[in-house]
């Protein structure tokens, strides 16, 4: 399957979100020439923009609530609990000045069985978004 240039440029930067976070080797400090991801992401509104877009589609897609470990943890009443650790987790993540307190997503998935389908999803989502 051919991808344009263009395409590939969601896919990329979810790529390198998804190893930054999952690896925790984000090195948010960068020259005095040159502006932190952060700033180059737009700063803490936009991040949060996506985040909740992220968010919305997310908890609106049927097939992870098939699940019922899934079901059972990400309720409605959840939502604004991992939007907000999410958000400043990439903030954090990104150089930005906010400070994440939350688990780690290891810790944070544990339990929940994702299976390939359901990860797949959330990167065509999370794609979708940006």
């Amino acid at each position: 399957m051919y991808i344009s240039k263009m395409n590939r440029i969601p896919i990329v930067v979810f790529t390198m979100f998804v190893l930054f976070v999952l690896t925790g080797t984000v090195n948010s400090q960068s020259s005095s020439d040159e502006e932190v991801l952060y700033d180059r992401l737009g700063g803490l509104a936009s991040i949060s923009v996506v985040v909740s877009d992220f968010m919305d589609d997310f908890m609106a897609d049927p097939l992870f609530f098939e699940n019922p470990a899934v079901r059972e943890r990400k309720t409605p009443e959840s939502k604004p609990y991992i939007r907000y650790h999410l958000i400043s987790m990439v903030c954090q993540a990104t150089g930005g000045p906010c400070e994440y307190t939350g688990v780690d997503m290891r810790e944070a998935h544990d339990g929940l069985n994702i299976s390939d389908r359901e990860w797949n999803r959330m990167v065509k989502i999370f794609a979708a978004t940006l």
